[in-house]
C-alpha cells in the first residue's frame, strides 16, 4: 500500500519587512515538529510527525510548502495554528490551500506567489525580476 501525501500551502505572518527574512525553512521546520510534540507527545510526534517536511519556504512572499501524509493534515494545521514564535519573532500561519499531489502543490504556488506580487504596490520592472527569482526556486523544487 502506498504512501498517501498531502501538501499544505501557508502563509506565515510576521512583523517585519518581507523583503528580508529571518527564517529559513529549517527554522519553520524545527519550530513544527516541536509544536507536534507538545500537542501530540512522543507517541503522537513518531506516529506522523516524522513525515511531516517544509519543502519550500520563501521569506520575500512568506509562503510556504509543508508535506505531510494524509491522514495527518488536520493534526499539522493544528500544530500550525498552535505555534506562536519561531526564533523569539512572533508569528501565525494560514492555510491557503491543500493540494493532493506534487504537481498540484507546484501549480498552487505558483499561483498564489503570483497573487502576491499582482497586488504588491511597487514598479513593474522590480516585481518581474523579484517573480521569475521566485519563480525559478519553485521550478527547481520541482524537478527535484
Amino acid at each position: 500500500m502506498r504512501l498517501k501525501i498531502r501538501f499544505l500551502i501557508c502563509e506565515a505572518m510576521y512583523e517585519g519587512s518581507s523583503g528580508s527574512s529571518s527564517l529559513s525553512c529549517g527554522d519553520i521546520q524545527i519550530a513544527l515538529r516541536d509544536s507536534i510534540l507538545r500537542l501530540y507527545g512522543e507517541v503522537g510526534s513518531g506516529e506522523f510527525g516524522t513525515g511531516v517536511r517544509v519543502i519550500f519556504f520563501d521569506g520575500a512572499t512568506r509562503i510556504l510548502a509543508i508535506r505531510s501524509n494524509r491522514d495527518a493534515i488536520s493534526k499539522v494545521r493544528f500544530a500550525l495554528t498552535s505555534m506562536n514564535a519561531i526564533k523569539g519573532k512572533s508569528v501565525a500561519f494560514q492555510t491557503l490551500t491543500v493540494a493532493g499531489s506534487s504537481r498540484t502543490c507546484y501549480t498552487k504556488l505558483k499561483d498564489w506567489i503570483k497573487e502576491y506580487f499582482r497586488t504588491k504596490e511597487e514598479s513593474t520592472e522590480m516585481k518581474g525580476q523579484a517573480l521569475g527569482e521566485v519563480l525559478a526556486k519553485v521550478d527547481a523544487l520541482a524537478t527535484t
